[in-house]
């Protein structure tokens, strides 16, 4: 018992200082026990944690072997491949263990071991199995096979694994409460499983060969929680729609902007219109209206005379943060692109220049920077 509380200080990741002499301890008073003749099952497994959380793997998997004290001689191999054998055919081990092995709370934690200090998820799976043979109700077992097959994150392992934590949490009592957070990480994994896949159609890259192309995979971003991958297509799919509108783009790189310590922005795109109108682009795609900070970071880096900004947010702008691109007015032309506006340029209503145009020419005319598109016609809006 002794051993177990260390063990549980050990595990919530308590200062080395305070834990490594209670290991140490324990593992004096396990020896001594075992050397008495009190090595049964639950001293035995103990002792070989204690030894794994003092860095010492290869003797606790020594010590796991005193589980067969007439053949403790025999390889760790041999022993756990005869675990696995005996869990695959639904019967425990043979006789010669030590006392105790055929308590489910013995192999639950022979399952941790395997899983913590080997790394062996195979044979982990193989106890905690048999640990449930021995007792179905076993929440603490029910809830490491769960979490085992979960880690796997294959889509047949997560839907096995629901079976053992449901019935973990209605086996589980009040005091109980980690088959909660393996629930979570399950459906996590179930989660991040369906976005891998829906993301995928999108690592099989569209030619964009026409706006249309365009618009197509727009719509499909929309389907995506990557919120990292969204934010680089949005920037690969304006700069594609800049090139086919005007025939000139040059896609994301890199500025020095402070010669004198060096610092380094990043432009999305840069475009020419008419041939003498430069522009620098910034492209977002977050879940919130835009803040005036990213307005100003983003006025940063106009930092040529002449060029003028143009800030494409799919989800739009704070009332602030149009205020502010309407202060920079008198120093630096800042015009904002919503993602409507954004998604009439891929239908042509109006074309991407012709957009450009007209948000430019309210800002001359009204100094506002956000003029909302609208459709030149209805019907042709798809």
């Amino acid at each position: 018992m002794w051993a177990e509380g260390v063990l549980q200080l050990w595990y919530s990741k308590y200062p080395d200082e305070l834990v490594a002499p209670l290991l140490q301890s324990a593992d004096t008073l396990l020896e001594r026990a075992i050397d008495s003749g009190y090595g049964d099952a639950r001293h035995i497994i103990a002792l070989a944690f204690v030894k794994a959380a003092q860095g010492d793997t290869s003797t606790g998997t020594e010590v796991v072997k005193l589980l067969h004290p007439v053949k403790n001689d025999i390889p760790w191999t041999e022993l756990a491949n005869r675990i696995k054998d005996s869990a695959a055919q639904n019967k425990t081990l043979d006789a010669g263990l030590a006392l105790g092995i055929t308590k489910a709370g013995v192999w639950n934690k022979l399952g941790t071991y395997a899983r913590r200090f080997l790394e062996d998820e195979e044979l982990a799976e193989a106890l905690y199995r048999t640990a449930i043979q021995l007792n179905p109700s076993s929440a603490v077992a029910l809830t490491n096979l769960a979490l085992t097959l979960a880690r796997s994150k294959a889509p047949a392992q997560l839907q096995e694994a629901e079976r053992p934590i449901s019935k973990a949490a209605s086996c589980a009592d009040r005091r109980f409460r980690w088959w909660r957070t393996v629930r979570e990480y399950i459906e996590q994994a179930k989660l991040d499983g369906a976005v891998a896949q829906r993301d995928s159609v999108l690592d099989v890259a569209p030619r964009l060969k026409t706006i249309t192309d365009l618009r197509k995979l727009y719509e499909r971003l929309f389907s995506s929680l990557n919120r990292q991958r969204r934010g680089y297509e949005l920037e690969r799919l304006v700069a594609r729609l800049v090139s086919l509108s005007l025939g000139n783009v040059k896609p994301s790189y890199r500025i020095q902007r402070n010669w004198a310590d060096g610092s380094i922005s990043q432009i999305d795109a840069a475009f020419c219109l008419l041939g003498t109108q430069y522009f620098r682009v910034e492209t977002k795609w977050k879940e919130e209206p835009i803040p005036p900070a990213d307005i100003v970071q983003f006025r940063d880096k106009l930092d040529v005379v002449g060029v003028v900004g143009l800030f494409i947010s799919v989800s739009g702008f704070t009332p602030e943060a149009i205020a502010k691109a309407a202060g920079y007015r008198g120093e630096r032309e800042i015009i904002l692109m919503d993602g409507d506006d954004l998604r009439l340029t891929l239908v042509g209503s109006p074309s991407f220049d012709e957009a450009i145009r007209q948000k430019r020419q309210h800002l001359l005319f009204s100094s506002n920077p956000y003029h909302k598109l609208e459709a030149a016609a209805q019907d042709e809006v798809e």
